[in-house]
């Protein structure tokens, strides 16, 4: 009986040990070490997070920091100064500064009073550059509603013509530049589409409720950039 008690007593003693081991703290780490390790991760993070604010993508590969609001107006102001366009001098040019494509950097855009929007420049390196594959006929488009800008970053220009063919012509960002993606038109109750992947002189009959369809895709939900147009003749030239 003694003996067994004298074995169950070893075994206790020899299990305590063994948890003991267990909870051995590797060597070299403590609470207040991991305390600390954690504090420095966390700083570093909001750092990491406020040198990101001030930063803007000026192109695709290039980054431009402005130190503040005065800094952004300065660099837009040296980049109009530097860019020619037909209505420079001339009572009815506008400009404005708003990013289409939502890449972090406005583009140049240029307008005329009554016609809205009629020219996008993109800003590289310091430098505006037109987007040529956008188009309006300042001239034979004049009776026509204003170019509209979709907040999702489509564009569409057009409307009824003289004869009440109604064609809408919509453009987007591919790859930095600004394409033309397609045209829709109402034709007295016919309607056509043309598209990039398809010859640009045809017209495919479609149905109204294709039409419909492919109108709402490339509009989304319809909401409208309201542009803070300014005066190009009295930007100080």
């Amino acid at each position: 009986m003694i003996m067994k008690k004298l074995l169950f007593a070893g075994f206790c003693l020899l299990l305590a040990g063994l948890c003991a081991c267990g909870k051995t703290v590797p060597p070299g780490e403590t609470t207040t070490t991991k305390e600390l390790t954690m504090n420095t991760i966390e700083a570093t993070d909001v750092a990491t997070e406020a040198s990101t604010l001030t930063t803007t993508k000026i192109t695709n590969h290039v980054e431009k920091t402005f130190k503040n609001e005065d800094d952004e107006k300065s660099y837009f102001a040296k980049v109009l100064n530097n860019t020619d366009t037909p209505f420079d001098n001339t009572s009815y040019g506008r400009y404005a500064f708003y990013d289409i494509d939502g890449d972090g950097m406005k583009e140049l855009l240029i307008g005329i009073a009554g016609q809205g929007l009629v020219m996008v420049y993109t800003i590289q390196n310091g430098v505006a550059v037109e987007q040529k594959e956008f188009y309006v006929d300042v001239a034979s488009d004049s009776g026509h509603p204003p170019p509209v800008l979709f907040k999702n970053g489509a564009i569409r220009t057009g409307g009824e013509n003289w004869e009440g063919v109604l064609n809408y012509n919509y453009y987007r960002f591919e790859g930095g530049e600004l394409k033309w993606q397609i045209t829709l038109r109402n034709d007295f109750g016919q309607y056509y589409r043309n598209k990039r992947d398809v010859d640009p002189s045809s017209g495919t009959p479609i149905t109204k409720a294709e039409y419909d369809r492919l109108k709402k895709e490339i509009e989304g939900d319809g909401q409208v950039v309201e542009l803070d147009w300014k005066p190009l003749a009295e930007y100080g030239r």
